[in-house]
């Protein structure tokens, strides 16, 4: 069990606090499935069946100011957002039966996603070395993806393991092309994750997801200070288990410093009490 890397000064709480920050509209961001901090403001996907469309989020007024159509791509089934200060990366990965064999992830021009109405992509293709079976068997494989982030000169992606409640990280350029990429490392998450990100300035890394539960699942976080992938081989991260005000499915998140997180949610719930798209403010120890 890794242990707390780092405490706050007096006076923080001892467990995380969770407070709603925006209610995103409803229905158009209800699939939201990715969301990246970028140039000030929030940029917003949702998954598959939706349009190639990403949308533009103001932080300040608190409302949706643009939306941009991706062209030369489909949806089908994007699942996350990293950038860097030239591109936004969409991850194409979602594999909830497991038999994708053109999973990929959208580079566009950020310039262009907040002055245009139409920006083309490009295709960053993988393909998994470690995975050799295709047939359909949903949610019983270890080979869907939901995270991604940005980190020095690589893309980091990170697998949604139905079987064995860990994460795999797989490692990426940022070039469009098509690459064979094998796991670097398997993380014990307990549970299934479903977004990253990493703070550049900080040198953290962050993960959050779900652990399934008959009630309700419980959401976590994994908090990695000083990452690197030189690490990798003394994994150095903290679990902590998040209350939303409302039973939610976690989506995505951004690490605003070394304390505070935002954590998106998509429409969830019963079909008679719904809760409808969000953005949650997390303030840890």
């Amino acid at each position: 069990m890794a242990t707390a890397l780092f405490a706050g000064p007096p006076g923080r709480p001892q467990a995380p606090e969770v407070r709603l920050r925006w209610t995103l509209p409803s229905p158009l961001l209800d699939e939201n499935s990715g969301m990246v901090l970028a140039r000030g403001k929030l940029i917003f996907i949702n998954d598959s069946k939706n349009e190639a469309r990403v949308y533009v989020w103001d932080t300040l007024q608190g409302q949706l100011v643009h939306s941009c159509a991706i062209l030369k791509v489909a949806n089908v089934d994007w699942e996350d957002l990293a950038a860097d200060d030239r591109y936004l990366y969409i991850g194409d990965f979602g594999n909830n039966a497991g038999v994708r064999q053109n999973l990929s992830i959208v580079r566009v021009e950020l310039d262009c996603v907040f002055k245009k109405e139409a920006c083309p992509g490009a295709y960053i293709r993988f393909e998994c070395t470690d995975q050799k079976e295709f047939y359909a068997r949903p949610y019983q494989h270890n080979y869907d993806f939901e995270a991604l982030a940005v980190w020095d000169d690589s893309l980091l992606v990170f697998s949604k393991n139905w079987l064995d409640g860990q994460t795999r990280l797989y490692v990426l350029p940022k070039q469009p092309g098509t690459y064979r990429v094998g796991p670097r490392v398997a993380l014990p998450s307990r549970g299934l994750v479903t977004g990253a990100t990493y703070h550049e300035d900080l040198k953290l890394l962050a993960l959050c997801g779900y652990q399934p539960r008959d009630m309700a699942p419980e959401i976590f976080l994994l908090v990695w200070p000083d990452f690197s992938l030189q690490s990798l081989k003394r994994p150095a991260f903290r679990r902590l288990s998040i209350t939303p005000p409302q039973a939610s499915q976690i989506e995505s998140l951004v690490a605003l410093d070394g304390h505070r997180f935002w954590m998106a949610r998509e429409r969830s719930g019963k079909k008679k009490t719904p809760v409808g798209p969000a953005v949650f403010e997390v303030l840890i120890p």
